[in-house]
Protein backbone atom coordinates (compact mmCIF):
# COMPACT_ATOMS: atom_id res chain seq x y z
CA UNK A 1 0.00 0.00 0.00
CA UNK A 2 1.48 3.50 -0.93
CA UNK A 3 1.74 6.15 1.54
CA UNK A 4 -0.68 8.02 -0.46
CA UNK A 5 -3.52 4.95 -0.55
CA UNK A 6 -2.88 4.84 3.16
CA UNK A 7 -3.09 8.28 4.44
CA UNK A 8 -6.53 8.39 2.25
CA UNK A 9 -8.10 5.19 3.83
CA UNK A 10 -6.98 6.38 6.86
CA UNK A 11 -9.78 9.09 8.79
CA UNK A 12 -8.31 11.87 11.01
CA UNK A 13 -9.02 11.35 14.47
CA UNK A 14 -10.07 14.85 16.63
CA UNK A 15 -7.06 15.65 18.76
CA UNK A 16 -7.57 14.38 22.91
CA UNK A 17 -5.35 16.31 24.59
CA UNK A 18 -7.06 14.90 27.30
CA UNK A 19 -5.41 11.78 27.22
CA UNK A 20 -1.78 12.59 27.06
CA UNK A 21 1.28 13.80 28.55
CA UNK A 22 3.75 14.37 26.22
CA UNK A 23 4.31 16.59 23.60
CA UNK A 24 7.39 16.51 20.47
CA UNK A 25 7.85 19.10 18.40
CA UNK A 26 9.73 19.36 15.17
CA UNK A 27 11.97 22.52 14.86
CA UNK A 28 12.67 23.78 11.18
CA UNK A 29 9.37 24.71 10.28
CA UNK A 30 7.92 24.40 13.03
CA UNK A 31 9.03 25.92 16.10
CA UNK A 32 11.22 28.06 13.91
CA UNK A 33 9.98 29.23 10.27
CA UNK A 34 12.03 28.45 7.43
CA UNK A 35 12.73 28.77 4.18
CA UNK A 36 14.49 25.45 3.07
CA UNK A 37 16.20 26.19 0.10
CA UNK A 38 17.46 29.81 1.27
CA UNK A 39 18.76 27.94 4.72
CA UNK A 40 20.32 25.33 3.05
CA UNK A 41 22.31 27.60 0.20
CA UNK A 42 23.21 29.90 3.29
CA UNK A 43 24.50 27.32 5.61
CA UNK A 44 26.17 25.24 2.61
CA UNK A 45 27.93 28.23 1.80
CA UNK A 46 28.96 29.64 5.10
CA UNK A 47 30.08 26.47 6.68
CA UNK A 48 32.73 25.66 2.79
CA UNK A 49 33.76 28.44 2.82
CA UNK A 50 34.97 28.90 6.50
CA UNK A 51 36.93 25.70 5.95
CA UNK A 52 38.24 26.63 2.30
CA UNK A 53 41.97 27.20 3.24
CA UNK A 54 41.88 23.69 4.34
CA UNK A 55 39.04 22.07 2.48
CA UNK A 56 37.87 21.84 -1.10
CA UNK A 57 34.42 23.65 -0.85
CA UNK A 58 33.10 22.08 -3.81
CA UNK A 59 33.72 18.58 -2.35
CA UNK A 60 32.91 19.59 0.80
CA UNK A 61 29.45 20.64 0.09
CA UNK A 62 28.90 17.45 -2.00
CA UNK A 63 30.26 15.38 1.41
CA UNK A 64 28.10 16.96 3.45
CA UNK A 65 24.67 16.33 0.77
CA UNK A 66 25.97 13.14 0.88
CA UNK A 67 26.11 12.69 4.56
CA UNK A 68 22.95 13.61 4.90
CA UNK A 69 21.79 10.48 2.91
CA UNK A 70 23.83 8.21 4.79
CA UNK A 71 22.43 9.68 8.56
CA UNK A 72 18.67 10.08 6.95
CA UNK A 73 19.30 5.86 5.62
CA UNK A 74 21.26 5.11 9.17
CA UNK A 75 20.58 0.82 9.80
CA UNK A 76 23.23 0.45 11.50
CA UNK A 77 23.74 0.24 15.08
CA UNK A 78 25.72 3.44 14.74
CA UNK A 79 25.01 6.82 15.73
CA UNK A 80 24.50 9.44 13.14
CA UNK A 81 27.60 11.07 14.48
CA UNK A 82 29.60 8.09 13.46
CA UNK A 83 27.84 8.15 10.33
CA UNK A 84 28.87 11.32 9.23
CA UNK A 85 32.38 11.41 9.91
CA UNK A 86 33.11 8.02 8.87
CA UNK A 87 31.98 10.02 5.49
CA UNK A 88 34.09 12.75 6.17
CA UNK A 89 37.42 11.86 7.19
CA UNK A 90 36.94 8.84 3.49
CA UNK A 91 36.71 12.19 1.72
CA UNK A 92 39.36 14.40 3.85
CA UNK A 93 41.71 11.69 5.44
CA UNK A 94 42.56 13.58 9.16
CA UNK A 95 39.72 15.79 9.43
CA UNK A 96 38.31 14.14 12.30
CA UNK A 97 40.88 15.50 14.31
CA UNK A 98 39.38 19.00 13.67
CA UNK A 99 35.71 18.16 14.82
CA UNK A 100 36.42 20.67 17.43
CA UNK A 101 36.51 23.72 14.84
CA UNK A 102 33.48 22.42 13.42
CA UNK A 103 31.86 22.89 16.87
CA UNK A 104 32.87 26.15 17.19
CA UNK A 105 31.67 27.48 13.43
CA UNK A 106 28.39 25.89 14.82
CA UNK A 107 28.58 28.56 17.81
CA UNK A 108 29.27 31.64 15.36
CA UNK A 109 29.49 30.90 11.45
CA UNK A 110 26.14 28.80 11.22
CA UNK A 111 24.62 32.35 11.96
CA UNK A 112 25.01 33.56 8.56
CA UNK A 113 21.95 30.70 7.67
CA UNK A 114 19.87 32.90 9.98
CA UNK A 115 18.19 35.25 8.05
CA UNK A 116 16.14 32.22 6.36
CA UNK A 117 14.86 31.62 9.84
CA UNK A 118 12.55 34.56 10.59
CA UNK A 119 11.30 34.28 14.89
CA UNK A 120 7.43 33.74 15.49
CA UNK A 121 7.13 35.92 18.04
CA UNK A 122 4.81 33.91 20.85
CA UNK A 123 6.49 30.57 20.21
CA UNK A 124 8.63 30.75 23.39
CA UNK A 125 6.17 32.12 25.69
CA UNK A 126 3.90 29.02 24.40
CA UNK A 127 6.12 26.31 25.44
CA UNK A 128 6.71 28.02 28.33
CA UNK A 129 2.68 28.11 29.27
CA UNK A 130 3.08 24.29 27.83
CA UNK A 131 5.39 23.77 30.30
CA UNK A 132 3.73 24.90 33.21
CA UNK A 133 0.60 22.86 32.58
CA UNK A 134 2.84 20.10 33.14
CA UNK A 135 3.77 18.57 29.51
CA UNK A 136 6.74 16.48 28.90
CA UNK A 137 8.03 18.34 25.93
CA UNK A 138 10.74 16.84 23.69
CA UNK A 139 12.05 18.30 20.77
CA UNK A 140 11.77 15.75 17.70
CA UNK A 141 14.13 17.61 15.20
CA UNK A 142 15.79 15.48 12.25
CA UNK A 143 18.88 14.03 14.17
CA UNK A 144 21.60 15.48 11.27
CA UNK A 145 22.89 18.22 13.44
CA UNK A 146 25.44 17.91 16.16
CA UNK A 147 23.81 19.13 19.42
CA UNK A 148 26.12 23.07 18.98
CA UNK A 149 23.74 23.42 15.98
CA UNK A 150 20.73 22.37 17.08
CA UNK A 151 21.20 24.30 20.24
CA UNK A 152 21.91 27.72 18.50
CA UNK A 153 18.38 27.60 16.07
CA UNK A 154 16.27 26.96 19.14
CA UNK A 155 17.81 30.20 20.15
CA UNK A 156 17.20 31.67 17.10
CA UNK A 157 13.77 30.23 17.56
CA UNK A 158 13.77 32.26 20.93
CA UNK A 159 13.34 29.12 22.64
CA UNK A 160 15.36 28.20 26.06
CA UNK A 161 16.43 24.73 25.60
CA UNK A 162 16.19 23.54 29.10
CA UNK A 163 12.48 23.36 28.40
CA UNK A 164 12.79 20.18 27.02
CA UNK A 165 13.48 17.08 28.76
CA UNK A 166 15.15 15.45 25.60
CA UNK A 167 16.80 16.86 21.94
CA UNK A 168 17.48 13.80 19.36
CA UNK A 169 20.77 15.42 17.69
CA UNK A 170 23.26 12.99 15.29
CA UNK A 171 25.26 12.35 18.95
CA UNK A 172 22.07 10.63 20.63
CA UNK A 173 20.59 9.23 17.57
CA UNK A 174 20.68 6.00 15.16
CA UNK A 175 17.89 6.80 12.86
CA UNK A 176 16.16 9.90 11.43
CA UNK A 177 13.02 10.61 9.92
CA UNK A 178 10.83 9.51 8.31
CA UNK A 179 11.77 6.24 9.35
CA UNK A 180 9.49 5.48 12.25
CA UNK A 181 12.61 3.59 13.95
CA UNK A 182 13.03 7.26 14.58
CA UNK A 183 10.37 7.82 17.11
CA UNK A 184 10.74 4.28 18.53
CA UNK A 185 14.06 5.88 19.86
CA UNK A 186 12.62 8.47 21.86
CA UNK A 187 9.79 6.21 22.86
CA UNK A 188 12.34 3.77 24.60
CA UNK A 189 15.18 6.36 25.78
CA UNK A 190 12.11 8.44 27.61
CA UNK A 191 10.21 4.93 28.93
CA UNK A 192 6.80 7.11 26.86
CA UNK A 193 3.58 5.40 26.05
CA UNK A 194 2.65 6.15 22.35
CA UNK A 195 -0.82 6.34 22.87
CA UNK A 196 0.22 9.57 25.27
CA UNK A 197 2.17 11.16 23.27
CA UNK A 198 1.32 13.85 20.61
CA UNK A 199 4.07 14.56 17.47
CA UNK A 200 3.37 18.42 16.47
CA UNK A 201 5.61 19.25 12.87
CA UNK A 202 5.18 20.50 9.67
CA UNK A 203 5.77 17.64 7.61
CA UNK A 204 3.68 15.33 6.12
CA UNK A 205 5.95 12.44 5.69
CA UNK A 206 8.53 12.80 8.22
CA UNK A 207 6.29 14.01 10.97
CA UNK A 208 3.20 12.39 10.29
CA UNK A 209 4.42 8.88 10.68
CA UNK A 210 4.83 9.07 14.14
CA UNK A 211 0.84 8.36 14.23
CA UNK A 212 2.10 5.20 13.10
CA UNK A 213 3.22 3.94 16.30
CA UNK A 214 -0.19 4.84 17.98
CA UNK A 215 0.59 8.19 18.64
CA UNK A 216 -1.74 11.25 18.09
CA UNK A 217 -0.20 13.93 15.64
CA UNK A 218 -0.69 17.66 14.71
CA UNK A 219 0.33 18.64 11.12
CA UNK A 220 1.07 22.83 11.02
CA UNK A 221 0.15 24.00 8.14
CA UNK A 222 2.22 27.53 7.88
CA UNK A 223 5.36 26.06 6.34
CA UNK A 224 3.74 22.65 5.38
CA UNK A 225 6.03 20.24 3.38
CA UNK A 226 3.90 17.73 1.22
CA UNK A 227 6.72 15.98 -0.94
CA UNK A 228 4.40 13.32 -1.48
CA UNK A 229 1.52 15.26 -2.06
CA UNK A 230 -0.32 13.51 1.04
CA UNK A 231 -3.09 16.73 1.52
CA UNK A 232 -3.85 17.90 5.16
CA UNK A 233 -7.11 16.52 5.59
CA UNK A 234 -6.33 13.12 7.22
CA UNK A 235 -4.86 14.68 10.45
CA UNK A 236 -5.54 17.55 13.21
CA UNK A 237 -4.01 20.70 11.48
CA UNK A 238 -4.00 24.33 11.20
CA UNK A 239 -1.85 27.03 11.66
CA UNK A 240 -0.12 28.23 14.60
CA UNK A 241 -3.11 29.78 16.53
CA UNK A 242 -4.76 27.35 16.26
CA UNK A 243 -2.16 24.56 17.57
CA UNK A 244 -2.47 27.02 20.80
CA UNK A 245 -6.08 26.67 20.86
CA UNK A 246 -6.24 22.96 20.98
CA UNK A 247 -3.63 23.44 24.36
CA UNK A 248 -6.01 26.13 25.98
CA UNK A 249 -3.12 28.69 25.39
CA UNK A 250 -3.92 32.53 24.50
CA UNK A 251 -3.41 33.33 21.41
CA UNK A 252 -2.04 36.77 22.13
CA UNK A 253 0.88 35.32 24.20
CA UNK A 254 4.24 36.43 24.04
CA UNK A 255 2.74 38.88 21.67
Amino acid sequence: MTDKHLAETQAAPELDVSRADTLLFDLDGTLLPMDEELFVKLYMHALSQAFADRYDPALMQKTLWESVGLMVGNDLDVTNETRLWELMESRFPGISAHKEDFDAFYRTGFDAAQPACPRREGTGAFLEELKKQGWRLILATNPIFPETAVRQRLQWAGVDPAIFADITTYENSTRCKPNPAYYTEILERNQLDPAKCIMIGNDTSEDMVARSLGMQTFLLTEHLLDRKSLGTDQWPHGEFPALMKAFGVDTEAGN
